[in-house]
């Protein structure tokens, strides 16, 4: 059964989620939330950490992980972790203050 996580990454005061811009195909150019495969070797959370750093640059270091849920599907074949994240260091307020291929700041009130 594969493996996937997803996470959602809010800044401080959680008024912003964090999407990026696909790069590549298929869906090349439209905005999607971080995450990935998990290796059958990594844990949830190692896959986690890894996608996150991947995908933004953003390191264990820059905020804070919260395992919210794993789901199975069954059909599919495939199990799912969701983590929610949440901006902490550097003080920034927002994202756009950091270097990462972030494209949109939904606001979310």
């Amino acid at each position: 059964m594969q493996g996937y996580n997803l996470l959602m990454i809010y800044n401080k005061d959680m008024t912003q989620l964090l999407m990026c811009k696909r790069l590549k195909n298929p869906y090349k150019g439209l905005s999607n939330l971080v995450g990935g495969k998990i290796k059958i070797e990594k844990s949830g959370t190692d896959a986690a950490c890894r996608e996150l750093f991947k995908e933004t640059n953003l390191s264990e270091k820059d905020v804070t992980l919260h395992h919210l849920i794993d789901f199975t599907s069954h059909v599919y074949n495939i199990f799912m972790g969701v983590y929610v994240l949440n901006r902490v260091s550097y003080g920034y307020r927002n994202f756009a203050n950091y270097k990462i291929r972030i494209i949109l700041h939904f606001k979310l009130n």
